[in-house]
């Protein structure tokens, strides 16, 4: 096991005012895992904030489990100030098959409040997702996403590594329709990632990736 790190960057539909940004890093202990991650969302009038740490440990051969606790920021321009909630997280990950995983997530369970003005809640997002590896060089992923706001979100990707240092991506999700494809590169043990989703009315929105 190592330590890593990794930062992002997107440009949503090439409006700037819609960026997203962010870092996360992961540290190994005696028993376990402890994770850091940072992302933020928008502009000098409107941003958004999030921070969440984390803890996960595998029970046995089969079964990971893992915890967060989120900081979750609001700041609306000077003039409304900002609104802070802390809520929490837990998934779980299942190795049914040598080729086959499946996994669950619990985002905010408790439904936590971030303003106490007309009793705004944040969402609860439920997560459900499998890994199916057909070989070394191919493996496929979907994912089932509902919040407690908005339709169920299927989403499917695939990843193929035609080399030992190079990974082709292409994948799609339902929730708004959109496709996704990028590419990454390995070299001396920095990964480099380069993506991008396309909306049919929005647009591109590119993205960048680096991880240590």
């Amino acid at each position: 096991r190592q330590s890593n790190v990794g930062a992002f960057y997107e440009n949503r539909f090439f409006v700037k005012e819609l960026s997203q940004s962010g870092f996360a890093s992961v540290v190994p202990i005696k028993k376990g895992t402890f994770g850091l991650a940072y992302s933020t969302i928008g502009y000098k009038l409107y941003r958004e904030s999030h921070v969440t740490l984390g803890y996960g440990m595998q029970l046995n051969e089969t079964v990971s489990l893992g915890i967060g606790m989120d900081y979750l920021t609001t700041r609306i321009s000077d003039v409304y100030g900002k609104a802070h909630a802390l809520t929490g997280s837990f998934g779980m990950t299942v190795k049914l098959l040598s080729n086959l995983r499946i996994a669950t997530h619990v985002y905010n369970p408790f439904r936590t409040s971030i303003t106490q003005y007309n009793n705004e809640k944040i969402p609860t997002i439920f997560k459900f997702g499998t890994q199916y590896i057909f070989s070394q060089k191919v493996f496929l992923v979907a994912e089932a996403e509902k919040t407690s706001r908005q339709k169920t979100n299927i989403k499917l990707g695939i990843e193929y590594n035609p080399a030992s240092n190079i990974y082709l991506r292409v994948g799609g999700c339902t929730y708004p329709s959109q496709v996704s494809f990028g590419i990454g590169v390995l070299y001396k043990g920095l990964k480099i990632d380069v993506s991008s989703m396309f909306h049919s009315v929005l647009g591109v929105s590119p993205q960048i990736g680096l991880h240590y």
